[in-house]
C-alpha cells in the first residue's frame, strides 16, 4: 500500500517541506530495527534488497546512480525521533561519496529525510513523511 503526501509549514523564518508516504518492511519489529535496516541497505545490499525495504524511486534512483558512478554510500543517520503508540516519526539519511561533496549532498537529499512509519502487522513498521 502506498500513499503519497505533501506536508508544508512555514513560519517567519523556516520552510519545511515532508512527503508522507506509506511502505511495507516485512522483518522489523520497532522503529529503530526498521531505520537501521533501510540505512543498512542503502549503502551495503544489492538493488533487489533495497527495493525490498524502500519501493521509493527517487531514493532508489539516487543509490542507482552512486552504484553505477562506483561511489561508496555512506551511511547517515537512522536515528527514531519520537513514537506514540503504533507511529513513529524516523530520520534517515546517506550520502553517496563522489567528487563534488555539494553534489554528493544534492544527491543524498533525494534518499535523506524524515519518515513516519506505523505499525503494518504484528512484526513490521512503515511510512515515509
Amino acid at each position: 500500500m502506498l500513499q503519497r503526501r505533501l506536508l508544508t509549514a512555514s513560519s517567519n523564518t523556516s520552510f519545511l517541506a515532508a512527503v508522507t508516504i506509506t511502505f511495507c518492511a516485512h522483518a522489523q519489529t520497532s522503529p529503530t530495527e526498521l531505520a537501521q535496516a533501510v540505512v543498512q541497505r542503502w549503502s551495503a545490499c544489492s538493488p533487489a534488497d533495497f527495493a525490498a525495504i524502500y519501493p521509493f524511486r527517487e531514493g532508489r534512483d539516487a543509490r542507482s546512480e552512486a552504484v553505477a558512478a562506483q561511489f561508496v554510500r555512506a551511511q547517515g543517520l537512522a536515528k527514531v525521533i519520537r513514537t506514540s503508540g503504533d507511529h513513529a516519526v524516523l530520520l534517515l539519511s546517506g550520502v553517496p561519496v563522489g567528487f563534488n561533496s555539494g553534489d554528493d549532498t544534492i544527491s543524498g537529499r533525494r534518499f535523506s529525510g524524515l519518515y513516519a512509519a506505523r505499525r503494518e502487522d504484528a512484526n513490521s513498521m512503515a511510512r515515509r513523511a
